[in-house]
């Protein structure tokens, strides 16, 4: 039943919400001056990552991707002595597929 002085419309559908996944990290490796970072999913890298270590100093000067769901990151110095790894919560360099970030903002490294 039409109502006078209304139009009806049909046929429109309102947009779906996108399914955004974050990411969680499984382990956290060091060597010497790199830190392998395994993600519970696959992950995208654009740019470098601004992560950190409980060593003052060094940052990320490059990353690698050897496969899907592992980054590589290269720090300036040595984070031989490190404990732990943080992560800015909306950092842009490492999402996964469907644009979700790293959940984690601190991990322990090994």
């Amino acid at each position: 039943m039409s109502i006078i002085g209304k139009t009806e419309k049909r046929g429109k559908h309102l947009p779906m919400e996108k399914v955004v996944n974050p990411i969680r990290i499984v382990s956290a490796v060091k060597n010497t001056t790199h830190l392998t970072v395994t993600f519970n999913q696959p992950v995208v890298v654009r740019g470098l990552p601004n992560w950190t270590t409980s060593v003052e100093g060094p940052t990320v000067v490059s990353v690698t991707s050897p496969s899907p769901a592992v980054v590589v990151a290269t720090f300036s110095a040595t984070i031989a002595a490190a404990t732990t790894m943080s992560v800015e919560p909306t950092d842009p360099a490492v999402r996964s597929m469907s644009g979700g970030y790293v959940a984690d903002t601190m991990f322990p490294v090994s």
